[in-house]
């Protein structure tokens, strides 16, 4: 997924503006667990992030972000295999780019993410509602597998791009 530097903007630019904004991101359903996984691209780093509704806050995997591994804690060590949720830190990340719209700088919570047994598979980010927040509409169709985030157009609700 090539990073098209003219797509490069800020969501809170276009927000202000009459201009709709309408990005169809692709998802795989992972049928075993019933998650939903996007491509994102953060700083022309492209991985495997599941789309959670229901998760407040975006999270970025440790390694993902390259960042060095943490001291081993027996208190937050996982040796049963499962991955750990715990935030380690918050970073500043961008741009962030889902499909070719991007958004500028985001702070999002670095967690050791990596494989996901529920999955199978590995996961390098989850994003959350504060992502979301940003558009006006977020659209899941089934069927087809899309995400539609749309905003802008001065409330019209069925505007085209």
């Amino acid at each position: 997924m090539p990073l098209l530097g003219a797509a490069v903007c800020s969501a809170a630019a276009a927000r202000h503006s009459r201009e709709v904004v309408r990005v169809e991101l692709p998802f795989e359903t992972v049928k075993t667990a019933k998650l939903m996984i996007v491509r994102v691209t953060i700083a022309r780093k492209t991985g495997d992030f599941l789309f959670d509704t229901g998760d407040e806050l975006t999270l970025l995997d440790r390694e993902f972000a390259g960042l060095p591994k943490p001291k081993c804690d027996k208190d937050t060590a996982h040796p049963d295999g499962q991955s750990g949720i715990t935030t380690v830190k918050w970073v500043d990340v961008g741009p962030m780019c889902l499909e070719g719209f991007c958004l500028d700088k985001r702070k999002v919570g670095i967690a050791e993410l990596g494989f996901f047994p529920r999955l199978g598979r590995r996961i390098d980010g989850i994003i959350g509602q504060d992502v979301l927040r940003e558009f006006d509409e977020v659209l899941i169709n089934y069927r087809t597998e899309i995400v539609t985030l749309r905003f802008g157009g001065g409330g019209e609700r069925n505007a085209k791009p």
